[in-house]
């Protein structure tokens, strides 16, 4: 009750204070963070230094990492401010790139699969379908005391997003709102779960959550990338990938499901490809990179994306916990 008390609090700090002071204060707590042996700190270092592949104590780590602070206060104070009256008006002022590519893969009638990274304000191009319109789902981790989960559902949820809880049934729901049309949105840079398929990243041994593509292999919904970004000014901006290709032939997936003998290889092809948008859209600008807790452990050598680990039960039946 504390923690949903103390968020009320900032709540109402952040709608009453105005937009650029809020985003100062962020600034500049988030530089003092920095200042301090937290374990934020040294995860979000330990995860830099490998996406820059530099020593973990350079002054580019140690810079990127402060920078990463900053962006995740930035983007606490949007969460805090999605009730805000002009909170709207600030998603629309957004700049995105590649409509065209979402409005593609919308209109097949399939519900489209969108698939991110806590990288910038990671938010904002699912506020802005909201704001449009469309229906979004989002899966997010359960939080402790339920009461501060259900807060921060509302939080979310303002613009008319639904955020459904990871459990048993998510995957189900998943499924059922992208035959209803609606668009599901999977953040899938960290392993939340622990139960993910093994990737290389950055030349690393990490598990990489496959929720996104079992979800778009199982339903035959479209699955494409969307990002965002904060400049120094302020300003978002943001882009849609091209469809994931799961390494079929163009128009293999047209008519929804693939055959259950095809679903392994592409589900492998499709980890190969989230591996590598990974890469690139951190390695745009890895000072955005907002995960603190740290990833990598020792160098891959011939692993084989996603060749190890036979959990593709999951794509054949109801997977437990991919949503993550």
């Amino acid at each position: 009750m504390v923690k949903v008390l103390a968020y009320r609090l900032l709540v109402g700090l952040v709608g009453w204070a105005p937009r650029a002071m809020a985003y100062a204060v962020a600034r500049l707590a988030g530089t003092l963070y920095s200042f301090f042996p937290t374990k934020r700190r040294a995860g979000s270092r330990a995860n830099l230094s490998v996406a820059m592949d530099l020593a973990i104590g350079d002054p580019q780590v140690w810079s990127a990492s402060r920078a990463a602070l900053r962006h995740w206060l930035l983007n606490f104070v949007d969460l805090l401010a999605v009730g805000r009256a002009d909170f709207p008006a600030l998603i629309q002022r957004a700049k995105v790139d590649h409509w065209e590519r979402f409005n593609i893969a919308y209109g097949q009638g399939r519900g489209v699969v969108l698939v991110s990274a806590h990288v910038g304000p990671y938010d904002t191009l699912v506020q802005r379908l909201a704001v449009r319109g469309v229906p979004v789902l989002i899966p997010v981790e359960k939080l402790e005391p339920p009461a501060f989960l259900e807060f921060m559902r509302r939080r979310r949820g303002k613009l008319g997003m639904r955020l459904e809880p990871v459990g048993m049934g998510t995957f189900a729901a998943m499924s059922a709102f992208l035959k209803e049309g609606g668009v599901v949105v999977i953040v899938s840079d960290r392993d939340i779960q622990g139960n993910g398929e093994p990737a290389e990243l950055f030349g690393r041994r990490v598990t990489l959550p496959t929720g996104a593509l079992i979800l778009a292999l199982r339903t035959g919904a479209p699955l494409l990338g969307a990002f965002a970004s904060r400049d120094q000014q302020g300003a978002i901006s943001g882009y849609f990938t091209p469809e994931f290709t799961f390494g079929l032939e163009p128009g293999a997936r047209d008519g929804g499901k693939l055959p259950a003998r095809d679903l392994r290889p592409a589900l492998r092809a499709g980890l190969r490809e989230l591996a590598s948008l990974l890469e690139r859209e951190i390695r745009r600008d890895p000072s955005q990179w907002v995960v603190l807790q740290p990833m990598f452990s020792t160098p891959t050598r011939n692993a084989g994306v996603g060749a190890s680990r036979p959990s593709m039960q999951a794509v054949g039946e109801t997977a437990k916990g991919q949503p993550a």
